[in-house]
């Protein structure tokens, strides 16, 4: 499971992040703690997550240096 946690401010405000929980049994653990490859702030990472199989997707609504409104995909 992925979640996403587009708050979160470990490098800068609103940074983001996205959280990996594997079930093991009938428990979730945390297992990994997934960042933007800039890592800056107001990125919005874990905007949005998908998974599909073994491949996750995390999206980064205000990713990029440019005017206006980005939002950049990343494929993990």
């Amino acid at each position: 499971m992925v979640v996403g946690a587009y708050g979160d401010d470990d490098n800068g405000d609103k940074s983001g992040s996205a959280l990996v929980f594997v079930q093991g049994g009938e428990e979730w653990t945390h297992q990994a703690k997934l960042l933007a490859p800039d890592r800056a702030a107001g990125d919005w990472f874990g905007d949005s997550v998908a998974i599909y199989g073994d491949t996750i997707i995390v999206g980064a609504e205000g990713d990029g240096d440019y005017s206006g409104s980005t939002h950049h995909v990343f494929v993990v």
